[in-house]
């Protein structure tokens, strides 16, 4: 069965209050976050923007004793070449969704690569805060607000001390 990976902030039976100030558990993380990152990488591989990347679209199931990440929840992806400028959200719902990028949310830029890479960012930015876990510079610099600023998924994989793969988890599409 699928659980929730990073929302409910436990994955296949581990706690928060287990995982704070643990290596070990920074190390299990960085290793889910590198097989979020490889399976992005496909996506984008076959020319989509997954465009709702979110805690609540990586779930977790268990493959030989592992939590194994999954990516779900398509119903906004977009082929990159028919991506459009969204309508700029009100400030009330800006505030609200901040895993969006700004530039996104204030309909200035169509989705793309970048805008999954912020997304991808902020989802690590939000358990690492909670765990107490130190943020690198590069995953920092994939939330700046200029999307051409931005480092690559192999580069922003490859701060999480690991190659960049080009494909490292399983896809589960529900559209």
């Amino acid at each position: 069965p699928l659980k929730i990976l990073v929302s409910k902030m436990a994955i296949c039976n581990f706690s928060c209050e287990g995982l704070q100030n643990n290596l070990g558990a920074k190390k299990v993380w960085d290793r889910i976050f590198r097989e979020v990152e490889g399976a992005l990488e496909h996506i984008h591989s076959c020319w989509f923007i997954h465009n709702d990347l979110k805690s609540n679209n990586a779930v977790s199931e268990q493959r030989e004793g592992q939590p194994s990440p999954v990516i779900i929840e398509f119903r906004n992806s977009v082929l990159a070449e028919k991506a459009k400028v969204p309508m700029a959200k009100a400030k009330h719902i800006r505030s609200h969704s901040s895993y969006i990028t700004p530039e996104l949310r204030n309909g200035t830029a169509k989705p793309s690569v970048s805008s999954d890479i912020y997304s991808l960012a902020f989802m690590i930015k939000s358990l690492y805060k909670i765990l107490d876990f130190k943020l690198n510079g590069t995953v920092k610099n994939a939330l700046k607000e200029l999307s051409d600023t931005r480092p690559s998924l192999c580069e922003l994989s490859g701060s999480l001390k690991l190659k960049c793969f080009p494909v490292s988890c399983w896809l589960l599409i529900m559209w």
